[in-house]
């Protein structure tokens, strides 16, 4: 067993306690807030508060699930500075999702997400999602990978 990451860029106070709840609800290990200057808020990274608050949704969603961890949120960020090899970015005409990638990257709701170098581009199920449901879409299926839930023969 690895450990599976989100990296999203940032909706709304509301729609991101959501996106925190339900990626510790399915035990998603790691969520990487990005901040940048393309994103809804403008760059600014959630406050101290802010951040307490989502540690204590991920928290009581991670009980209620009868999860063995709680998610991890880690400090907020800009994408160049935490980007690593075995990360992807969800991409609605990107390809399946390689076996090596622990990371998906979602877009700020601004557009699409541009970034220097060869990471590979996912599609998520469906097509535009709003950036709560992609990395929600995102978390889930880097959990049944990880879990084995898929027949990948199929």
């Amino acid at each position: 067993s690895y450990p599976v990451r989100v990296a999203s860029f940032l909706p709304s106070r509301e729609r991101l306690g959501w996106l925190v709840a339900k990626l510790a609800e399915l035990g998603v290990d790691v969520f990487q807030p990005l901040v940048g200057p393309q994103d809804r808020r403008g760059g600014a990274a959630p406050s101290p508060s802010e951040l307490d608050r989502l540690a204590r949704v991920a928290r009581e969603a991670a009980q209620q699930a009868e999860q063995p961890w709680v998610l991890r949120i880690e400090k907020p960020r800009e994408l160049s500075a935490v980007v690593e090899d075995d990360w992807a970015i969800a991409d609605p005409e990107g390809g399946e999702l390689p076996a090596r990638v622990r990371t998906v990257v979602i877009g700020p709701e601004s557009g699409r997400l541009e970034l220097v170098g060869a990471y590979p581009r996912v599609r998520l199920p469906v097509g535009i999602l709003r950036v709560e449901t992609a990395a929600v879409v995102a978390g889930a299926l880097l959990v049944a990978f990880r879990d084995g839930i898929f027949d990948t023969e199929r």
